[in-house]
């Protein structure tokens, strides 16, 4: 299973990004209502792939979650200052 992130929504369409190994593979635009019900922008489901294709997007509440953490941890790391007596 691969996981894809709903980039925007707008006017009623939503454009998602499917991604495969980490990397962006796919970019799709579908209609707002082939989203699970309450998928706001940002959301990460989780896609079910056969035969190379999107079949279904299923809500992944806790992969959204797991990904969200793993950005704050990259942030932290990112912005941390090192100790004054390192200078």
């Amino acid at each position: 299973m691969s996981t894809a992130t709903v980039d925007r929504l707008e006017e009623g369409d939503a454009v998602v990004l499917v991604e495969v190994d980490d990397e962006i593979a796919n970019e799709i635009l579908l209609d707002e209502e082939q989203l699970p019900a309450d998928t706001e922008e940002s959301d990460v489901l989780e896609v079910v792939i056969a035969d190379g294709k999107e079949v279904d997007l299923e809500s992944g509440p806790e992969t959204t979650a797991q990904c969200e953490q793993a950005i704050r941890e990259r942030c932290d790391r990112l912005f941390r200052r090192p100790d004054d007596s390192q200078e």
